[in-house]
């Protein structure tokens, strides 16, 4: 009976939990072992708990393939195929000599020789449709002057 009580009755707000809706929850990837095409576990059906170890998957685009039911598509271009603007090459250069420095922050206090720094595969390309020229502020020319930081970025 007081189970039954417990159920009908309305629980009060005292008894409820202040949470906020804050929580960032990891959503998983799953890899097309035939073209390698990261799609959400989710979106993909692929049950990552029943699945464990060396599962072969294969992406919406390859089993459509596979039946005949599209054409190959090649690839989209990468970040490294897309032309240069004034604004990506300076922030690629700015990203690749703090990622250099870090490497070469971190060999010299574990006293190992930096032969080779691996920022090379980093590219930063700047996607807009919209043909305006950003004005810098010069608050932030006089932060950065001795860097020949642009004025503005087409």
């Amino acid at each position: 009976m007081n189970l039954l009580n417990s159920l009908t009755q309305p629980s009060g707000k005292k008894s409820s939990k202040k949470k906020k809706n804050d929580e960032m929850h990891e959503e998983s990837w799953v890899e097309c072992s035939q073209c390698k095409r990261w799609v959400h576990q989710i979106c993909a059906l692929f049950n990552g708990r029943m699945n464990k170890g060396n599962t072969i998957y294969h992406c919406p685009f390859c089993f459509m393939i596979r039946r005949g039911a599209l054409q190959p598509q090649p690839r989209p271009p990468g970040a490294k195929n897309i032309r240069h603007s004034m604004l990506s090459h300076y922030l690629e250069k700015r990203v690749r000599k703090a990622l250099t420095d870090i490497v070469v922050e971190n060999s010299s206090t574990e006293s190992n020789t930096v032969n080779s720094i691996v920022a090379d595969g980093i590219y930063v390309r700047q996607l807009s449709n919209i043909d305006k020229t950003h004005q810098v502020k010069s608050r932030l020319i006089k932060q950065y002057e001795n860097t020949h930081y642009p004025s503005e970025f087409p």
